[in-house]
């Protein structure tokens, strides 16, 4: 399992069909999150469409475990305040400057006993507020907002250089550049002064 590049669609809701699906990329997700990808040390959190631009879903997973399904924010803070913040999809890029809600209401749906759960209504504040609105940005097609932010020609590069000849396991995988990516802690990813996401 690797990045892609950028959204090339929208994604789709998940619905009972794929349930089976995102049970099965969800660990392989959460493992990515702890491996080291271009400057970033990891990720606390990772959307579907990072790493499927022909069928990507509306869900995303965290570093802790967690398997977030078609989130929504419903309620939030009228003031943004500015965040340091990274991506995953940027590999090369330093963390930016961004706006988000410091706190927010989100909505959404997990799975339980193979089965998606009925939606939850749940307040997120500080880091996880800003996960949940970084991530649903992921979900829009295209990604392109922060691309003039982001060193988007250099990422691009990096992860054409990273790109293994063969796609169907979640080993480390050595680049280009000589960088391999290795495993990473969930203290060690916490320990980044930016939301890398």
């Amino acid at each position: 399992m690797n990045y892609c590049e950028p959204h090339k669609k929208s994604s789709r809701e998940v619905t009972e069909a794929d349930v089976a699906k995102v049970i099965e990329l969800s660990q392989e997700m959460i493992a990515l999150c702890h491996k080291r990808y271009g400057l970033n040390a990891g990720a606390f959190a990772i959307a579907h469409s990072q790493i499927d631009d022909q069928d990507p879903l509306r869900f995303f997973v965290t570093h802790d475990g967690e398997i977030v399904i078609n989130p929504k924010i419903v309620r939030h803070t009228n003031t943004p305040i500015k965040k340091l913040e990274g991506c995953m999809t940027f590999p090369m890029s330093k963390p930016i400057i961004v706006e988000r809600w410091n706190k927010c209401e989100v909505e959404f749906q997990t799975i339980e006993d193979g089965k998606l759960t009925e939606a939850t209504t749940q307040a997120v504040s500080g880091r996880t507020a800003e996960v949940f609105q970084h991530e649903i940005i992921h979900f829009s097609e295209p990604f392109y907002i922060y691309e003039k932010e982001f060193d988007w020609e250099a990422s691009k590069a990096f992860i054409k250089a990273n790109q293994p000849k063969q796609a169907n396991t979640a080993q480390d995988v050595s680049g280009g550049d000589g960088e391999v990516r290795g495993e990473m802690s969930a203290s060690e990813v916490r320990s980044d002064v930016a939301t890398v996401v």
